[in-house]
């Protein structure tokens, strides 16, 4: 039999705050959770954890895709975000083409300070755009799992659970270390948790805390 992979209290932290997310709605790509349980297939309590609630994530992830609404402008962000990317490379390529087949000549001595401008105004334009279309997208997910809220009510309970066991699992190997509990810290939006301390709120309203053990920072 392998033997189980060392746990990187990092890696074990990062799945704690994203459970932690999911239970109040606010969920990251559940790819990311699925990379660090795979990381981890081999140790008995990160894979029962995650076998536990894998379901439960992924029927949370997909809420938003229920929306039409939310669908459209999700693909919209995305084209825009590509757009972005290489906008910049394209001006550049198309001012050094039009240049030298003179195609700019009409613009006169100050062509290229008049380019350059054109350019600003448009990129300026381009993340103005996707900035508040991205706030938008935000705000419409987050009405879209509020009304949703009583059909996962189970599955968020069910990964809070789980996230208390991990979380008493980053404590027990921060002991089973020697390690000083005050040092290692993480973040959280909900500070009802037992095994942690609260070091700080944030100006996101999310909590900095570590594990019990530890002072509390004047």
């Amino acid at each position: 039999m392998a033997k189980p992979k060392h746990v990187r209290l990092s890696d074990l932290a990062k799945m704690v705050t994203w459970l932690d997310g999911y239970s109040v709605m606010s969920p990251v790509d559940p790819l990311r959770l699925r990379r660090i349980a795979k990381r981890y297939r081999d140790d008995h309590d990160i894979a029962t954890a995650w076998k536990e609630i894998e379901g439960d994530v992924w029927e949370i992830a997909r809420i938003p895709s229920t929306s039409p609404e939310i669908t459209r402008l999700s693909k919209i962000l995305g084209i825009l975000k590509q757009v972005l990317m290489f906008v910049g490379l394209l001006v550049f390529t198309v001012y050094i083409i039009g240049t030298g087949l003179g195609i700019l000549s009409f613009l006169g001595r100050y062509g290229a300070l008049v380019f350059a401008i054109i350019f600003i105004v448009a990129y300026v334009a381009g993340f103005g755009s996707y900035f508040y279309l991205d706030r938008k997208l935000n705000r419409l997910v987050a009405d879209c799992y509020a009304k949703h809220a009583n059909e996962i009510a189970k599955q968020r309970k069910r990964i809070k659970q789980v996230n208390q066991r991990l979380i008493d699992k980053i404590a027990a190997e921060v002991r089973a270390r020697r390690a000083d509990p005050g040092i290692f810290r993480f973040t959280l939006m909900q500070k009802d948790y037992s095994n942690i301390v609260v070091q700080k709120e944030q100006a996101d309203s999310t909590f900095v805390v570590s594990i019990k053990g530890s002072k509390k920072l004047d």
